[in-house]
């Protein structure tokens, strides 16, 4: 879904269809400040970033409750040396 900037500079939206699973909840288009220019060099300069809407579990996703599908293991790697995976 695309944002729609108002003449005030915000940015609305709503959401494109029903939730793909349930209790999911949708976060509307936003614009924030991201950076900082009063801490690390890496962080300057501050701008502003367009953050597109998105669905977004209403609860913590527990081991239990999440289920891999098929096609979720095509994109997974395997761990390297360091034990880290996708």
């Amino acid at each position: 879904m695309a944002a729609t900037a108002t003449a005030s500079g915000s940015v609305t939206g709503e959401a494109p269809s029903a939730p793909p699973f349930p209790d999911m909840v949708w976060i509307p288009s936003t614009t924030f400040r991201m950076g900082s220019d009063k801490h690390y060099p890496e962080e300057k300069p501050v701008h502003r970033v367009l953050v597109d809407g998105f669905w977004i579990d209403r609860y913590p996703v527990s081991n239990q409750r999440c289920v891999v599908r098929p096609t979720d293991l095509a994109l997974a790697r395997a761990p390297d040396e360091s034990g880290e995976g996708a």
